[in-house]
């Protein structure tokens, strides 16, 4: 069951009579110092991401973009693989690919001070429900905040709660993909959702919205594994959805799941990040299409909320990552600028790549 709101679903600290009624907590927020949060969009750490783990240690796979990750206070990531011992793939439905990460490949993640991962995505059960339980169990282990699947339908549908000094973010996350994973009411599986302007699951949004802002949280996430892989630009239904999930009470929409840069959108002081692409993985680029073209997206938030968005653009093959130079990234950015003004968001060119006032 989902969790009774306390107070009606209400943007970050846009209404400050609300804000001072949620109590010292939130008065407590006006001076808290600045905070950056990073967002990566999918990491595959199976195949040869595990196997490369045998010979390289864990800071490798990051290159030069490490040092930006961890001046951030944490980053948020979509985990594309199960990380488990298990061997026997699940048998819900045909699949082309089954993922399958080394327990020590959670140390990648540890190294980039990545602190909380979606879950909610079409290769998390590739390990069936034994994988699940085992990712779940590595996470927590190792103070990763994991969101998105569960034990069953209200477990995957749980929010979680982040907790940094002087931030508190609440984070919810759900996936469009492949119904046979979708948890039941005593089967594990992932939170599966339609994202449409009047899916029945908004409803429930605003109440999750309501409920962690009841709990002090001052930043809500909404991170998405949305849309079919390999589309160029936000498939139809998502521009729609995402405005109402803002309208719901959140401030970041987190997508993933085409592997390839979509644009950003900020409305009002919220902001879409339609796909993040990728980020480390093994994939082999297909021809014509980006895949290799990856970003890191930089949230700083101010006293009352979101005040910028920082873009620096990277390579994400071959492995290790790295920012950007010279052509690759002119054409990033320019990728970036273009698609992001279809959606009337202009961003600005900075020293490390792109900007976005909020």
């Amino acid at each position: 069951m989902p969790p009774r709101p306390i107070l009606p679903p209400v943007p970050f600290l846009r209404r400050p009579l609300l804000a001072a009624l949620l109590g010292a907590g939130r008065a407590a927020a006006a001076t808290t110092p600045p905070a950056t949060i990073a967002f990566l969009g999918d990491v595959m750490l199976g195949r040869d991401v595990s196997a490369t783990l045998r010979t390289r240690p864990p800071e490798w796979f990051w290159g030069d973009v490490l040092p930006l990750l961890r001046a951030a206070d944490a980053a948020i990531a979509n985990l594309e693989s199960p990380v488990t011992e298990a061997r026997a793939s699940q048998r819900r439905t045909a699949k082309w690919e089954h993922f399958r990460a080394e327990p020590a490949a959670i140390a990648i993640l540890r190294a980039a001070k990545v602190r909380a991962v979606s879950i909610a995505n079409n290769h998390i059960l590739d390990m069936d429900e034994a994988g699940l339980a085992d990712t779940r169990r590595l996470l927590a282990e190792a103070r990763i905040v994991a969101v998105g699947a569960g034990a069953d339908a209200a477990d995957a549908a749980a929010p979680a709660m982040l907790d940094l000094p002087g931030l508190r973010i609440g984070i919810l996350a759900a996936t469009d993909a492949l119904p046979a994973y979708a948890a039941g009411q005593a089967r594990p599986g992932v939170n599966r959702m339609e994202f449409r302007p009047g899916s029945p699951g908004l409803a429930g949004l605003a109440a999750v919205a309501a409920e962690l802002r009841s709990r002090g949280a001052d930043l809500l996430v909404l991170s998405l594994h949305w849309g079919p892989n390999f589309r160029q630009r936000p498939f139809d239904a998502a521009r729609g959805f995402a405005h109402a999930a803002l309208a719901a009470g959140f401030d970041v929409i987190h997508g993933h799941s085409a592997h390839l840069l979509h644009g950003v959108e900020a409305v009002g002081r919220g902001l879409v990040l339609y796909d993040t692409g990728n980020a480390i993985d093994d994939y082999t680029p297909l021809p014509l299409l980006p895949q290799d073209w990856g970003c890191l997206f930089l949230l700083d938030i101010g006293p009352r909320g979101p005040t910028g968005l920082r873009l620096v653009p990277i390579r994400t093959q071959p492995l290790p990552m790295r920012v950007a130079t010279g052509r690759d990234r002119a054409r990033i950015l320019a990728r970036l600028r273009a698609m992001s003004a279809e959606l009337g968001s202009r961003l600005e060119e900075s020293a490390a790549g792109l900007e976005l006032p909020l």
